[in-house]
């Protein structure tokens, strides 16, 4: 996921929209959107524990 996609994800994450939602406006699957907040979730834990 590019910067820019990572950043209107995040967006939409906080706006509250339903992972369907999402998935429609970013043309994703539902699949997709699943495995980025994943991604994301992983490297939240990474950017708070870098020794790790």
């Amino acid at each position: 996921m590019d910067e820019k996609a990572r950043q209107r994800f995040v967006a939409a994450i906080r706006k509250g929209l339903t992972d369907q939602v999402i998935a429609e406006q970013m043309d994703l699957t539902l699949d997709e959107v699943i495995e980025w907040k994943r991604q994301l979730a992983v490297d939240s834990l990474e950017a708070a524990d870098p020794d790790s």
